[in-house]
């Protein structure tokens, strides 16, 4: 890549595939065939941000569009609307933006930061320089959000005067700030310049509650920094159960199991949040033994969460208003195919059969067939994720359940 600012986006991008090996260039296919906010398609990106040449391309690529972002702002480039980059040019963008944000890159919220000169114009007009590429931006981040480009989105949403790309971008980031709790890792991570509010914290805590969901596990010290590291995050973690070589609760300094005997971490251990399905009765029970002695709540349910086996939700025959559950369905991120909700996670893939082709909007009645647990591969049927999705199921059936059920 030669950096001349001149040259097109897609030929430096040509540039870059070129290089790639047999798996690069099936992955390179597969993401430009596909609309990134229609579901995870993560793992081609994952292996195109693999190739260090290619993410150094991804790199330089967006330095250059930062780079005639400031030049419009500064009138080093004369201003026209919406010129700046071609729609082909925008998709690069977002290629390029997603294989950074998806290994979440050190460099990559600094170059979603040019978001800012794209949506505005350098005069009074009420354009922008390029639609193109702001929405090349805003799907890349929606698609693999970090709480950095998140509050770029946010910011652009709300302060650029072109109305059609402030409704388009603050779309994206309500599919951004959904799509964050699958990235616990990230969704934890704290500015510790900025202030933790009562907005900032509670979407911490369902960051932290869909860890579940993910099997996230960190080393004690990664632990300690996420979760311990702000007094306001402190406060919630310590009022949860935590597994490591055991269970305990509590801060640092003071963590304690269910019968409130000390309880030390070894440096290397790895710990998780503890869920009552992968616990024993006895287990469960000492727990709740020490949540009917604490004078507050836990921040979500844990202790007292139900769980489930496969064999363990049966939804067969079940009547539910249709608008509201598929609304359910939606905040939960179960996916419509045809006569059937699907949930994937990982190798794991729960679907909800019913009686009739289903859509949004749907303002009547649906049977329910039973719920299948699949795993795709040589994958292991992990317990909790199992649970968690069983759990989801059930509940949106009993709260949009018809009184003849």
């Amino acid at each position: 890549m030669n950096g001349n600012e001149t040259e097109s986006l897609t030929a430096l991008e040509d540039a870059a595939v070129t290089r790639l090996d047999d798996a690069g260039q099936a992955a390179w296919i597969a993401v430009g065939q596909t609309w990134m906010t229609d579901g995870d398609e993560s793992a081609p990106y994952r292996t195109l941000a693999a190739v260090p040449a290619f993410l150094d391309y991804a790199h330089a690529l967006l330095d250059i569009v930062a780079a005639r972002a400031r030049a419009v702002q500064s009138g080093d480039v004369p201003y026209a609307a919406d010129k700046l980059f071609t729609v082909d040019e925008g998709r690069v963008i977002e290629r390029a933006l997603a294989t950074a944000l998806v290994v979440d890159a050190p460099w990559a919220a600094s170059e979603a930061r040019a978001l800012h000169d794209l949506s505005r114009a350098p005069t009074t007009a009420k354009t922008v320089p390029s639609q193109a590429a702001c929405f090349a931006m805003g799907r890349a981040i929606a698609a693999f959000p970090t709480p950095e480009t998140i509050a770029v989105l946010a910011d652009v949403a709300r302060t650029t005067s072109h109305q059609g790309v402030k409704k388009k971008l603050g779309r994206y980031l309500t599919t951004a700030r959904q799509h964050l709790n699958a990235r616990p890792d990230v969704a934890l991570r704290l500015d510790p310049d900025s202030p933790v509010g009562k907005r900032e914290l509670a979407a911490w805590t369902r960051s932290l509650e869909s860890c579940w969901l993910v099997g996230a596990s960190w080393p004690v010290q990664t632990w300690l920094a996420l979760v311990h590291g702000r007094p306001e995050t402190s406060a919630v973690a310590s009022r949860l159960v935590w597994e490591a070589d055991g269970t305990f609760t509590g801060a640092p300094g003071g963590f304690t199991d269910a019968a409130g005997r000390p309880v030390g971490l070894a440096v290397d251990t790895t710990l998780r949040l503890w869920h009552p399905v992968t616990a024993s009765e006895s287990e469960r029970a000492a727990w709740r033994l020490w949540l009917g002695a604490q004078d507050a709540p836990q921040p979500f349910r844990q202790v007292m969460r139900e769980h489930f086996r496969p064999s363990g939700v049966h939804l067969d025959g079940t009547i539910v208003r249709g608008k509201q559950w598929l609304g359910l369905a939606r905040t939960e991120g179960w996916q419509i195919q045809y006569c059937a909700l699907v949930r994937r996670v990982g190798a794991i893939t729960a679907t909800i059969q019913t009686d009739q082709n289903i859509y949004p909007g749907i303002d009547w009645d649906i049977t329910l067939g039973d719920i299948a647990i699949t795993i795709s591969g040589a994958s292991e049927s992990d317990p909790v994720v199992t649970s968690e999705l069983l759990r989801s199921a059930a509940m949106m059936a009993a709260v949009a359940r018809t009184a003849s059920t």
